[in-house]
């Protein structure tokens, strides 16, 4: 890859500038819960609900059993726009009730690691192979609309599924041909696994979002390829 002290210079800039972004979101934690976080809390819920799966639930019910755990209700009771009082009536309580599931989580995890290790292998091609049809409102289960007999919300999230797919199938394309550049290649590849890397805790697609602009990197590469290949295999007239 290359040394030198340029090589870690540019290392020390970027984790210098990663870190600047998320103090102002550490301060926030510590102004609103009394305690140092640098990220969000959300990661209690995402290793409590996984940490439960390798016990066997499946993924509802572990999310049930959480949401009654802290909100003291079952999950089909909690209204479309959320729930806007966190147990315990402060956000210490909050910030609290979160740690403890995520070393709750932890435990199980670790006393079940190779059914953890088969829960997270499964959520990778979810994480990445997905329709984002939520942001169009036709989220529906398709058997939900193919029961309706409609048939355009069922075509529609298959063509988001399959724009999906190709983007990502492209991507790995590219990834592989890219390879040479060595260093350009781990620098967008380190950033595309640490988003994948939500999966540990939360196969929710949206977490991809940040990391697509680096898969169509990726992508533009591939196809550029396939462009020369095609133009190469161009039939002369005769």
């Amino acid at each position: 890859i290359g040394g030198g002290k340029k090589y870690f210079l540019r290392w020390a800039v970027f984790w210098a500038v990663f870190l600047l972004i998320l103090l102002p979101w550490s301060f926030r934690n510590y102004k609103h819960f009394g305690k140092w976080q640098l990220t969000s809390t959300g990661t209690g819920y995402g290793f409590y609900v996984t940490g439960r799966m390798t016990e066997g639930l499946s993924w509802d019910e572990a999310n049930n059993e959480y949401i009654l755990l802290r909100y003291g209700i079952p999950a089909r009771h909690i209204p479309a726009s959320g729930i806007a009082v966190r147990s315990g009536g402060s956000p210490t309580a909050d910030f609290d009730f979160e740690s403890e599931a995520q070393k709750t989580g932890i435990s199980l995890i670790r006393k079940n690691f190779s059914k953890y290790f088969f829960i997270v292998v499964k959520r990778l091609p979810r994480f990445w192979i997905t329709s984002h049809s939520s942001v169009f409102g036709v989220d529906r289960p398709l058997s939900g609309y193919l029961g309706e007999k409609k048939y355009a919300p069922v075509i529609f999230r298959l063509g988001l599924l399959a724009l999906n797919g190709m983007f990502v199938v492209v991507a790995v394309v590219g990834a592989v041909l890219s390879r040479r550049n060595r260093l350009g290649f781990i620098y967008i590849a380190a950033i595309v696994v640490y988003f994948t890397g939500h999966i540990a805790f939360d196969p929710c697609p949206r977490y991809h979002l940040p990391a697509m602009p680096y898969i169509f990197i990726f992508c533009a590469v591939g196809f550029l390829v396939l462009k020369r290949k095609l133009c190469n295999q161009q039939i002369l007239p005769e």
